[in-house]
């Protein structure tokens, strides 16, 4: 009489084997989706920042050949860094700041500009996660006198 003798995988080898599979393939997707998550984090992180910096050109002053601005920052949170000043004829200045209090206008350096008629529109600059963004300006822009 001949035995077969049966050779195969046990229920709890299989089991172990379509657990580990899972585990496998599951790492595989948070690998690919965790960055996708982390970028939106940050997106969010820089549209709520440029939102709480509220930057409004209180005046603009046209005198031999320079112009001076007012600035006022409407919020006291906001970690704003810098300020970007644009000109309706294309030029753009940056400035670097230091702390400053909000609900406070302050005056830039005074920069060469041609003469008016000419706008000015701010943008500020803020610090997200240890880099130094941009802020879309504010739209509001006020004409030199």
């Amino acid at each position: 009489m001949v035995i077969l003798k049966k050779r195969g995988l046990s229920e709890v080898v299989t089991t172990i084997i379509i657990i580990l599979v899972v585990l496998i393939a599951l790492g595989i997707i948070w690998a690919v989706i965790r960055p996708l998550i982390g970028k939106t984090d940050t997106e969010i992180t820089y549209t709520s920042s440029c939102v709480a910096v509220d930057l409004e050109v209180k005046s603009c002053v046209y005198s031999n050949n320079f112009i001076g601005v007012s600035i006022e920052k409407q919020n006291t949170f906001a970690d704003l860094r810098g300020i970007k000043l644009i000109l309706s004829n294309g030029s753009i200045y940056e400035f670097n700041l230091p702390a400053i209090p909000g609900n406070i206008p302050f005056l830039l350096p005074s920069i060469p500009a041609p003469p008016p008629p000419l706008s000015v529109d701010v943008a500020g600059i803020i610090n997200v996660d240890g880099n130094l963004r941009t802020c879309q300006p504010s739209g509001q822009s006020v004409q030199c006198n």
